[in-house]
């Protein structure tokens, strides 16, 4: 399905019409909050954001389908945030790459916490640490760590990826918390 959205989304005058654009979404049209996630600027990106969402969020539907869910909303959600407080600089965003990195960090944390083995606990938790380093090195840097995937003239946006991996930690961890204090979730359906 998302896979279908981002091919219509891919149409040009479709992508403008949903991007991110800061005026508009200033202006009342809200939604481009969350529809400027599901458009990209070349195929490279769509290739590059989907491939790891279908993969991560994928192994984590196995484990709980609650845990892709929440991890990809909550994600999506602390982008828009971020997009909107933390950088009035940007003007125009299109791409999912939050999303993406934050089902990758609750997989990861998934993975460190429940593994089969304890080898694959270890790369789980090492995959964890590597998504953080990552992270904050494109915050440092301003430059993206997967080359070709951005078109000239597209700079990259870090503080969408921090979301994104602040959003798959409360995914992975706000249960965990919650069932401490003897609240338990709803039945996963």
């Amino acid at each position: 399905m998302l896979l279908g959205v981002s091919l219509v989304a891919s149409v040009p005058h479709v992508a403008d019409a949903i991007q991110y654009e800061r005026s508009e979404v200033l202006s009342g049209e809200t939604w481009r909050l969350l529809t400027g996630q599901i458009v990209h600027w070349s195929w490279g990106m769509t290739c590059a954001d989907l491939g790891t969402i279908a993969l991560a969020g994928g192994w984590l539907e196995t484990r709980s389908r609650r845990l892709a869910v929440s991890a990809a909303a909550l994600s999506a959600a602390l982008v828009a945030v971020a997009l909107l407080v933390a950088r009035p600089d940007v003007a125009f965003y299109r791409g999912a790459s939050g999303i993406a990195v934050g089902l990758t960090v609750a997989a990861a944390l998934e993975l460190a916490r429940a593994g089969p083995s304890r080898w694959l606990r270890r790369a789980g938790a090492a995959l964890f640490a590597l998504l953080l380093v990552k992270a904050a090195a494109e915050m440092i840097t301003g430059a993206s760590f997967l080359p070709g995937t951005l078109p000239e003239g597209i700079a990259l946006v870090p503080e969408t990826h921090l979301a994104g991996a602040a959003g798959g930690i409360l995914a992975v961890m706000v249960p965990r918390v919650l069932a401490r204090g003897g609240i338990t979730p709803p039945s996963e359906s």
